[in-house]
């Protein structure tokens, strides 16, 4: 990879690495909200919801432009995107396992939304900030070994 495409990789990475932050920053304030006010109010569920969505969409940009770049792999799902990053070592192999049942739950956010359960939105809500995160340093610390 020449400097330049290495350059425009850092930029389109860090673009997207800021949506991430912008979105665990949401996630976070929403889940300092009394438990009651999130299972009431249908804005902050709502809020929720498209924070993560966000946040696991830019994840999984940021992972299949890795892929493509770097590894001249192609993923067919967002949940294999996470998969790939694991078995190239992008990310740990386990964490990858781990989270990529965060992009089954992307899909029932867009595709199943008459079948979202409120309580797995509140326990994606608790978790999320944290798992996004780690994939932001993953990704920061893939770059800056290239």
């Amino acid at each position: 990879m020449s400097t330049g495409d290495k350059l425009e990789t850092e930029i389109i990475i860090k673009e997207r690495i800021k949506k991430i932050e912008e979105a665990i920053t949401e996630l976070k304030q929403i889940r300092m909200l009394p438990k009651q006010n999130f299972f009431n109010e249908k804005r902050i569920q709502y809020a929720s919801m498209y924070a993560m969505i966000i946040g696991i969409e830019a994840i999984c940009d940021i992972g299949n432009h890795i892929l493509s770049k770097y590894f001249n792999r192609a993923a067919e799902t967002y949940k294999d995107v996470i998969l790939l990053l694991g078995e190239c070592k992008v990310i740990p192999e386990d964490f990858s396992q781990k989270s990529s049942k965060m992009a089954d739950f992307r899909n029932i956010l867009i595709h199943l939304y008459l079948k979202i359960d409120t309580e797995e939105v509140y326990k994606n809500l608790k978790k999320a900030p944290e798992e996004f995160t780690k994939f932001s340093k993953f990704f920061l610390s893939f770059i800056e070994k290239q």
